[in-house]
């Protein structure tokens, strides 16, 4: 049987190694991150073909089955891919960081009819094994299960040593493992599960420390502990209180109440778990059987944990106790000082995020505690505005601030700047229309149309309030002497345009005005574009649309030339314990309690990473020496290429 294996890394190899003792099995595609180091592996490992796209491997018609040792938040899309490809698929626990994904994979798995296994070990280990074949014998019957997990994990870290590229869970994966076993190994179905969950780590965005409740229909208890803060000794103990004995299960070791060992070498054919696991995978696509731990035998197991977080989520501003973001005013609303920037989540600079994923970004922005969401009818052309109307804003519109933008947007699917009275009117009605709403509670001016008096434009918009489509106004990338004339035509509640270390043009004139006429500050592309993140950007991987790519600043030469200051600032971030986008975010908040910052993007992870800027303190000593950059370390190129440039009318440092 031909296999392909994807994700090279600590999992990937131990899978790779289980393979090998396993007859006629022969890997001959491996999936990496990164080209060379999987290469190395694939060396180690005498593997052909070699990777950094699922797709690729997909696309080898001799290949058999897959198994995916991937990120989590990867394992439904992969494993639906997997299907539809014609392959038998074995996922790494979890299958899917949702209930939606999980049933999907099964729903597929049914009209595919081929066989999809989840590595839900526990099944496999040995220790366990011992324990389930006692109870199915009716030898014992478990009473309670008491089970710690604890790691150490304050750190993004995998069990190599090496930084992750996603973030661990400890619902969503490590409980996963306690929650199947424990109604696999009681022969019954859970009943009841409960919840709690310490605070949400600022850099990491996860709960910490977690405790767990089950009881199943067979009357046993589970009580479980998990936590990421644990200094030693790691991993997962399982103790089995009996109405015979007492066991304690450790991976593939079980030991009785009086520490006494119990040898299961005689269980199965191996004592390593993973390979009894893939043993099973192997068996059940030779035979044309379901699978122990086929995709629906493990099905009640994700149910539970749907239960669960709901129930994390739904406990009365829970994620404004465990993670309290700060609030400053946006006008006449008290929201998130850190906001999220909706449009990376359409067509704008590199590959946005599929349909599916974007929502879980809405979604996990809101559970944060962020309530400031900003969108406009010129993102994705119409794109972001459907987006947020379609599934996000019919769970929390009366949650959030809502805040979308006209005056530029799409008219016969182009970008047009059209501040007349009659595309005004059609920009918010089509927009009200995308995001399914009555009214958009902040409604910015996106560009001004110089062929169009700013008195005039803010008067149109001003309409909009007395009609109920808008309840306050916003002017976006304006000088000062336009804010100034727009406010006097109508009240201005905000004002948005690009503020960053890198561009501080609005510290000319804009700030100060703000101030003096009581309007809000909110800082776009607070990162620079993606310029202030954890490494240096390549921008050779641009996509062919990417904005970036007509930005001077961009540009291999001024980007180049731009590289000591990022490294400069990156230096302030590691002495600070804190990341640079965290340090940028950070350095904006304390410019002032007026200034509100709408970062990004199109990773959960970073969503993370940026809320937990929310929490980072900087001394006057830190923001000195961020001074000391700022004045000494040159930036090369201008924030916009002559065209863009002409068509705003913000106030220009000299380059």
């Amino acid at each position: 049987m031909k296999v392909a294996l994807a994700g090279a890394g600590a999992f990937g190899n131990k899978h790779l190694d289980s393979m090998a003792q396993i007859g006629n099995i022969e890997v001959v595609s491996l999936v990496g991150r990164e080209l060379s180091k999987t290469q190395e592996i694939a060396d180690k490992y005498k593997i052909p073909h070699v990777t950094t796209q699922l797709s690729d491997s997909l696309a080898i018609q001799e290949i058999d089955a897959v198994i995916l040792c991937t990120p989590t938040q990867m394992h439904a899309e992969q494993a639906i891919a997997c299907l539809k490809a014609g392959k038998h698929v074995q996922v790494e626990i979890p299958m899917a960081d949702s209930l939606a994904g999980a049933k999907e994979i099964a729903r597929l798995q049914k009209e595919t009819g081929k066989v999809a296994m989840v590595g839900h070990t526990r099944r496999f280990n040995p220790s366990h094994q011992y324990l389930h074949n006692k109870i199915v014998a009716g030898q014992t019957h478990i009473q309670q299960m008491d089970v710690q997990t604890y790691f150490y994990r304050r750190t993004n870290m995998n069990a190599l040593g090496q930084p992750r590229s996603w973030t661990d869970h400890l619902l969503w994966h490590h409980a996963a493992h306690t929650i199947d076993l424990f109604a696999y190994q009681t022969q019954g179905s859970i009943i009841s599960a409960n919840a709690m969950q310490g605070p949400i780590h600022p850099t990491l965005g996860i709960a910490m420390d977690m405790s767990i409740q089950l009881k199943s229909s067979t009357g046993a208890l589970c009580t479980l502990s998990l936590s990421f803060n644990n200094n030693g000794p790691f991993g997962t103990i399982f103790r089995y209180i009996c109405d015979e004995n007492t066991y304690i299960a450790s991976y593939d070791d079980l030991f009785d109440g009086k520490n006494n060992q119990i040898d299961v070498s005689k269980v199965d054919v191996s004592m390593n778990g993973i390979e009894l696991q893939d043993r099973e995978f192997f068996a059940a696509i030779r035979e044309g059987r379901e699978p122990n731990s086929s995709v629906a035998r493990v099905m009640p197991c994700y149910e539970v944990m749907h239960q669960l977080e709901q129930q994390l989520k739904n406990t009365p501003s829970d994620n404004q106790l465990s993670s309290p973001l700060s609030r400053r005013q946006l006008g006449p609303y008290s929201v998130s000082a850190i906001g999220l920037g909706c449009m990376s989540l359409s067509p704008a600079y590199s590959n946005p995020p599929s349909e599916a994923d974007a929502n879980r970004i809405l979604l996990e922005a809101f559970d944060l505690g962020v309530t400031h969401f900003d969108s406009a009818a010129l993102y994705g052309l119409g794109h972001n505005e459907t987006l947020l109307g379609k599934d996000f804003l019919k769970k929390h519109r009366q949650h959030i601030t809502l805040i979308s933008k006209g005056g530029v947007g799409p008219a016969d699917g182009k970008r047009v700047i059209d501040n007349r009275p009659e595309s005004l009117r059609r920009d918010i009605e089509s927009s009200l229309k995308r995001l399914q709403t009555d009214v958009i509670d902040l409604y910015y001016l996106h560009r001004w149309d110089k062929k169009v008096p700013i008195e005039d434009a803010i008067g149109t918009l001003s309409d909009f309030i007395k009609e109920g489509k808008v309840r306050a106004l916003g002017m976006s990338e304006v000088s000062a002497q336009t804010l100034r004339k727009g406010h006097a035509t109508y009240p201005i509640s905000a004002l948005q345009t690009e503020y960053s270390l890198w561009s501080r043009n609005p510290e000319i004139a804009l700030l100060q005005t703000c101030r003096e006429l009581g309007i809000s500050f909110v800082a776009f592309s607070p990162l620079a574009r993606g310029f202030l993140g954890q490494s240096i950007l390549d921008i050779d991987q641009f996509a062919e649309k990417d904005l970036r790519r007509a930005m001077p600043r961009f540009e291999v030469g001024n980007f180049q030339k731009n590289i000591p200051f990022y490294e400069a600032l990156k230096q302030v971030a590691r002495d600070n314990d804190c990341t640079l986008a965290q340090l940028a975010l950070a350095w904006l908040l304390h410019q002032g309690s007026d200034i509100l910052v709408i970062p990004g993007t199109s990773q959960i992870a970073h969503l993370r990473e940026n809320v937990g800027a929310d929490h980072v303190r900087l001394s006057a000593q830190t923001l000195a020496k961020i001074e000391d950059i700022l004045s000494t370390v040159p930036v090369f190129g201008s924030r916009y290429n002559p065209v863009n440039q002409s068509e705003v009318d913000t106030e220009q440092f000299a380059v």
